[in-house]
């Protein structure tokens, strides 16, 4: 490209690209002038000897109790039976994170990788500074640890389970298998508050295809907003919940709050909605 069309037009055309993957473009990526308008690296940092890469089958293959001759490879069609066994790492999904931090489910959003999904969170990749580059750096306070496992392992068993329905599709008709939920939550998903005031969250109007009875959960995501103080949630498990912004917060200062709603089908399916609130001025 850059021989075909010199660098004005290497660089229009390099300005398209948004990647998520391996650094497959070499000096492309790390020397070449310009940038990549945004690059997620969702196999690296190596921590532990461990790339992120090699974690994901780790920390998902049994999520739930997930069992991928049972939900996967037998009873589940010819698809479900192409399913190797064969590689280096039991049940190696290592390039499904490339693909999972895409997946529309309302709870990651492409354009914020430090949002975090169900391919983990990543911070800006201190490799590159000043360029707009992502990898998984990042960890999660979850279940009493603080580690990078957990902006993955919190989000796993939903993910193993949105796999074992999706298998399911291959062998059933709508009404024999499980769909996921409808979140909907009441008013704009990005909105201002000022430190003291209540803001109210509700989603009362979610709903779900198979007609099955939700359970809603309310999460301060900590790690994903910028205001660094504990904020409880009242009614974290009711469709309409609240929480107060905290006095000592600062204009410009983000909170998010992520909701899940899980059906009782099966398997249990979750969708998401996240709510951003920045701060404003007193």
């Amino acid at each position: 490209m850059l021989r075909e069309r010199g660098p004005e037009g290497y660089a229009t055309f390099k300005s398209k690209l948004r990647l998520s993957s391996a650094n497959a473009f070499g000096a492309h990526t790390t020397d070449i002038q310009p940038p990549f308008s945004f690059w997620i690296d969702t196999w690296r940092p190596e921590l532990n000897r461990l790339r992120w890469y090699h974690r994901f089958s780790a920390l998902t293959s049994k999520a739930g109790g997930f069992d991928i001759e049972r939900d996967v490879r037998s009873g589940h069609g010819p698809l479900g039976a192409l399913y190797p066994t064969n590689t280096t790492h039991w049940c190696k999904e290592g390039d499904t994170a490339s693909f999972l931090y895409l997946v529309p489910n309302g709870l990651g959003d492409p354009a914020h990788p430090e949002w975090g999904s169900w391919a983990g969170r990543y911070g800006a990749n201190e490799t590159f500074p000043g360029k707009p580059y992502f990898w998984a750096n990042q960890v999660d306070a979850w279940n009493g640890s603080t580690n990078r496992d957990n902006t993955l392992r919190r989000w796993a068993v939903h993910l193993q389970n949105d796999f074992a329905a999706r298998l399911d599709w291959c062998v059933n008709d709508f009404a024999g298998a499980n769909h996921p939920p409808h979140p909907r939550i009441a008013g704009a998903l990005h909105r201002t508050a000022k430190p003291g005031e209540r803001v109210i969250l509700n989603a009362a109007e979610s709903s779900d295809p198979d007609k099955h009875a939700l359970k809603f959960e309310w999460v301060h995501y900590a790690e994903a907003g910028t205001l660094n103080a504990a904020i409880p949630i009242a009614g974290s498990s009711t469709s309409e919940a609240s929480f107060v912004v905290p006095p000592s917060a600062r204009a410009g200062e983000t909170i998010h709050v992520a909701l899940m709603v899980t059906d009782s089908g099966v398997p249990a399916l979750t969708r998401y909605q996240r709510v951003v609130v920045t701060i404003a001025e007193h």
